[in-house]
C-alpha cells in the first residue's frame, strides 16, 4: 500500500510505522514541499518484542546509541558507525 501526502509546510519530524518487513529502512527520505526539496535523515528506530520497546538513536555523525530502559534506565550504550549496525533488530534480537 502507498500513501500519498501533500505538504504546505515541512513538517519538523516525520514518523513511519513499519511493521512485519524484511526490507532496510532508507537512511534518508526526500519529500518536495510547494517545490523545494526537503531531506529527512533517520534519528531513531523503536523496536518492539515480548511486549516491551527498545530503541536506537542515530546522531548525524553516523553514531547508533542504544537503550533498553528495563536494563539501562535512562541511559544508552553506543553500537558503533551506523554502517556497522543491524538495523533490522536489536540487540536482543526484537524487530
Amino acid at each position: 500500500m502507498v500513501e500519498s501526502h501533500r505538504y504546505m509546510y515541512a513538517p519538523p519530524l516525520l514518523n513511519v510505522a513499519v511493521t512485519f518487513t524484511t526490507v532496510l529502512p532508507d537512511l534518508n527520505i526526500n519529500i518536495e514541499v510547494n517545490g523545494t526539496a526537503m531531506l529527512y535523515c533517520l534519528s531513531g528506530i523503536v523496536y518492539y518484542g515480548n511486549r516491551h520497546f527498545t530503541a536506537r538513536f542515530i546522531e548525524l555523525d553516523g553514531s547508533v546509541w542504544f537503550n533498553n530502559g528495563i536494563v539501562q534506565a535512562r541511559g544508552a550504550h553506543r553500537e558503533g558507525m551506523i554502517i556497522n549496525v543491524n538495523l533490522m533488530q536489536d540487540v536482543s534480537g526484537k524487530t
